[in-house]
This record gives C-alpha cells, structure tokens and sequence, in this order.
C-alpha cells in the first residue's frame, strides 16, 4: 500500500526542513511507501528552492500556487490531492513533525478497514 503525505506550506522555509526530516525516519511494513508531495501556497521566503536542494530516500514532489484572492487552504489541499498517487492520502502542515510510526500506523489501519476508511 502507498500513503500519499501532503504538506502544506506557507512562507515555512525555515521549519519545514524538520518537517521532512522525520519523515525519512518512518518504518514501514514490508512492500508498503510513500511519497510526500509539498504544495507550497503563495510563499515568498526561498521555500521551494530550499525544497529543491534537499535529497531523501523518499519522492519529493513540490508544486508552487501563486497567491491570490482565491488562495485558501482547502484550494491547497485539493491541488495536493490531484497530484497525489498514494492509496491513502495524509495531511500535515509544514511545521508538524512525525513520528517513526506516523505513516505506519494510517496505512495500518486503512489495511485493518479493507480500505473502506472515508
């Protein structure tokens, strides 16, 4: 199974680093992955070339939403979810941190439900 992480971010440069580094520390279940999809919202701050410089053992895709009046959080989560591939979508802001089992646990439990989770 794949867990599709999106981040949302605004103007986070400076935090969102930690945000990706401990997803490269999560255990997963044999056969299962993940990707992490940054969906950045209008940021001003360096974000994306920032983003564009790190390297993990996961996919990185990052995708820029210029502001504008129409900008909101859910236009950012919905842009996420179209580039998304993963079985199971997750979201957290750019300034959350994960823990080791973060997306151990989400596709657990979506494996436990036979993917009827809504």
């Amino acid at each position: 199974m794949k867990a599709s992480v999106i981040i949302l971010s605004h103007n986070q440069k400076e935090v969102i680093q930690a945000c990706l580094s401990s997803l490269s520390r999560q255990r997963l279940c044999e056969g299962d992955q993940y990707e992490v999809v940054v969906i950045d919202n209008g940021s001003i701050d360096g974000t994306g070339e920032m983003i564009g410089g790190l390297t993990y053992d996961f996919p990185i895709r990052y995708h820029y939403i210029p502001s504008t009046e129409q900008s909101s959080r859910a236009a950012a989560r919905n842009k996420g979810i179209t580039i998304a591939n993963g079985d199971v979508i997750v979201f957290l802001d750019g300034d959350q941190l994960a823990g080791s089992d973060f997306i151990y646990e989400h596709l657990r439990v979506h494996k436990l439900a036979g993917g009827n989770l809504s």
